[in-house]
């Protein structure tokens, strides 16, 4: 007997017993033997040949039918390869009383032609088709947003200002999108982009594509306008058009194209830009100008500052103790990031870090020395005491999309020596509620390496208790805005009574942020709080001090 069919055998016997028909058995194995060497060699059209063994089957059961059905089917066998349904093996309704050992037969028929006619599907498969499954947004259908940087830079490519026509770039940023999607649910809220998405790709023109970038911001090429103004009016309409029909509230940021763009990642942050001095100034749409433009060639210094900073090794971790409020003992420590520079002095955290974000490879790499550090100095903390605090890491939402941070978490600590239980990752409430669900499944991966996580200034973004309920975390940090003068002010108390309340329902640490009074923190251990962190404790000092 041959390979094929010695493999075949054994699958039948597994398959489908000893007790099987002869007429199964064997001549079924011999048709199927044939059927996979023929497949094997690679000749032929497989969906063929599947309805050549079909119909030798049925002759040989006198059955009235016995075919291949490509698609889905309610009926019949499916033949399915990675999770799709490629078809099906049918019958006719009068042979619906198919003998069992029959069945298990085109079972394994149809496992054997599964991969083979999933080739057949993929090399048949409109192109345009697989090009929509690579390059655009599952959700709304515009392409996403490797393909829309594409488009900026085939546009980029082409020369400018040809027969006095230009291009624009208009980016469209959903304000509060995260109160949206509490409010409407999942499902709602998917079908809400779509509609806002209808809307986008139809009301600038002919001549424009648009792009999903992110959960909330979008973005439309428009090409082959007379005047950029032209941009402004149609954003200007787009905006009042999906504010009265869908009630969202949407600002605009516009940057037409100029000779000195030669990078379509320099044009969206120019547009993205306009999008936020919109936003601070409180109006609707802004174009991209030339004070703009000051502050974005500040931004792309601060960048290259930075990488030579992280080179030069500038960029050091400092620590705040964090206290056990009963006790007054230190519990644990915060690992913050500083960056003191060679010629400015000490920049602020909130001025480089949004930069770091923005670039995305600069905040993977800061994010993964602050950790390192934070275990080396947990490491020496625990050796030199006899025993471990906690020390509490901040997250970036960019570090939370990455799908290698398990991993990353777990070289670091098994290099330090330290147990990841004693590892606290911080994250944002305005991190996890974009793509929430995403966000949990990260979440999960991250606890499975033993390290905590901790939701970072809570009362700052929309999470609500349902919502808390979801995430895997085990201490909740309440804002410093809570704390602040909270001792002073009954209705301070009372909404720091209800968080602690609220956390202590959930089995959820409480850790308050911005503790400079005795006053705040008495109420604060009055109230149950666990744990204070502030100037009247210590303020953040380099590693060697700790």
């Amino acid at each position: 007997m041959s390979r094929d069919s010695g493999f075949l055998s054994r699958l039948f016997s597994t398959l489908l017993g000893g007790s099987a028909k002869q007429d199964v058995t064997q001549k079924g194995q011999e048709l199927l033997a044939s059927y996979q060497r023929e497949l094997s060699d690679g000749n032929g059209d497989p969906e063929s040949q599947l309805t050549r063994v079909l119909d030798q089957l049925r002759a040989y059961w006198e059955l009235e039918s016995l075919r291949w059905a490509a698609g889905t089917s309610s009926s019949g066998i499916p033949v399915r390869f990675s999770g799709e349904e490629l078809g099906s093996i049918t019958w006719h309704p009068e042979d619906s009383k198919l003998e069992e050992s029959r069945r298990s037969l085109l079972v394994i028929l149809a496992g054997l032609a599964a991969p083979y006619l999933a080739k057949v599907a993929e090399s048949q498969a409109d192109p345009l088709q697989r090009w929509q499954s690579e390059r655009a947004d599952m959700v709304t259908g515009l392409l996403n947003r490797p393909a829309f940087m594409g488009l900026l830079l085939n546009e980029l490519a082409k020369p400018s200002g040809s027969a006095g026509l230009t291009s624009v770039l208009v980016t469209v940023h959903i304000q509060d999108y995260t109160k949206l999607y509490t409010d409407l649910g999942g499902n709602g809220y998917d079908e809400r982009i779509r509609d806002f998405s209808r809307l986008l790709r139809a009301d600038f023109g002919l001549h424009s594509t648009a792009g999903r970038l992110e959960e909330d911001m979008f973005a439309v090429l428009i090409c082959d306008l007379s005047n950029p103004d032209k941009a402004a009016s149609m954003s200007a309409a787009f905006r009042n058009k999906v504010e009265a029909t869908l009630e969202l509230d949407v600002t605009a940021g516009i940057a037409p194209r100029v000779d000195l763009y030669s990078d379509p990642q320099i044009w969206l942050n120019d547009a993205r830009t306009a999008v936020k001095q919109a936003e601070e100034r409180g109006g609707q749409q802004a174009f991209f100008s030339q004070t703009m433009q000051m502050h974005s060639v500040a931004r792309w210094q601060m960048e290259t500052d930075l990488e030579n900073a992280l080179e030069a090794g500038q960029i050091e971790t400092w620590f705040q103790p964090i206290v056990h409020l009963p006790g007054g003992e230190i519990a644990g420590y915060e690992a913050l990031c500083r960056w003191t520079h060679p010629e400015k002095g000490g920049i602020r955290p909130d001025e480089f870090i949004p930069v770091a974000e923005n670039d995305g490879s600069l905040i993977l790499e800061i994010g993964q020395l602050t950790l390192r550090e934070a275990c080396e100095t947990l490491a020496r903390i625990s050796e030199r005491n006899g025993t471990a605090p906690f020390m509490s890491v901040n997250l970036s939402p960019v570090q939370l999309k990455d799908s290698q941070l398990p991993k990353k978490i777990l070289a670091v600590v098994e290099l330090a020596g330290v147990n990841p239980e004693h590892l606290k990752l911080e994250i944002t409430e305005t991190a996890v509620m974009h793509e929430r669900e995403k966000a949990i499944q990260a979440l999960e991966r991250i606890r499975e390496t033993g390290a905590q996580l901790s939701m970072d200034d809570f009362g700052t973004g929309y999470s609500s208790l349902a919502y808390l309920r979801e995430f895997p975390i085990s201490t909740l940090k309440i804002d410093r805005a809570f704390v602040s003068g909270s001792d002073l002010d009954e209705e301070a108390k009372e909404i720091l009574r209800t968080i602690v309340e609220m956390a202590h329902s959930l089995d959820l640490k409480i850790v308050a942020e911005g503790v400079e009074t005795e006053g705040e923190r008495d109420l604060l251990a009055e109230l149950g709080c666990e744990y204070g962190q502030g100037w009247l404790f210590a303020k953040p000092m380099p590693a060697e001090e700790v």
